[in-house]
């Protein structure tokens, strides 16, 4: 005996309704559905800098013996052959503290001057626990690395030579550099130190950007408004490269 689909299952359970004209239907195993307009695609996401590490320095007012530190303290190492410091970690914030014997004390790894902060006064607090003498003082920002994208495809890529060139034949009033450097044989990316600052920009040809050398977060964002408007202009298609167009 024969059952047609509507005997097996009721039309009202259906999953596709015969009268339902608006679902998906299969072409060539790509359904038909489409995404909505203001989905915003990868280049108009995540192309503003982030910062991925703090380094700062403090004192801490009291002179260490490394060797029973070492002994006393809970994620410390300490290798006085390799490296004068004693190393400590924690993980809120994730960070890295480096306990020197004269009393200085640098902190690396946290995501903000604030988080910084906050790890180097819990360092503080630890080795106070242990009977230290600590006084937490002179805390500084000392460098700020942060992490960009151009948003590129993997199809385009940036003319670091031709950027370079056409940057060093500008007037010297005019020059937004102090320093630019490009010798992709030996480093692949391009070095661009910006005038009448300490900040470095290091551009690769993917469109990744990593600036470094600032001491406030307002620094790093400065940089990618100076540098990227600049780079837009020095893009060309892999593709249509090699397609011959």
């Amino acid at each position: 005996m024969a059952y047609s689909r509507t005997d097996i299952i009721p039309e009202e359970y259906s999953l596709f309704p015969e009268e339902d004209e608006n679902r998906p239907r299969i072409q060539n195993a790509v359904s038909t559905t489409s995404f909505p307009e203001e989905f915003p695609s990868a280049a108009e996401v995540g192309n503003r800098p982030r910062i991925q590490n703090v380094v700062s320095t403090c004192s801490l007012g009291c002179k260490f013996n490394l060797d029973e530190l070492v002994h006393k303290a809970l994620n410390c190492e300490y290798n006085k052959k390799k490296f004068p410091a004693a190393i400590m970690r924690i993980r809120s914030p994730n960070t890295t503290g480096l306990v020197f014997g004269s009393g200085k004390f640098v902190c690396t790894g946290a995501k903000s001057a604030e988080l910084s902060r906050i790890a180097a006064r819990k360092y503080a607090r630890i080795l106070q626990k242990m009977g230290y003498e600590v006084k937490f003082s002179a805390f500084k920002i000392r460098n700020m690395v942060g992490s960009a994208s151009l948003g590129l495809d993997c199809n385009t890529k940036l003319r670091l030579e031709t950027f370079r060139i056409l940057e060093e034949c500008q007037e010297e009033s005019e020059r937004q550099f102090q320093m630019i450097a490009y010798e992709p044989e030996l480093f692949p990316g391009m070095c661009y130190r910006l005038r009448q600052s300490s900040v470095v920009i290091l551009i690769f040809v993917s469109g990744k950007i990593v600036i470094t050398g600032a001491v406030k977060s307002s620094e790093v964002f400065e940089a990618f408004d100076i540098i990227a408007p600049l780079l837009k202009n020095f893009l060309r298609n892999e593709r249509a490269i090699c397609s011959g167009k």
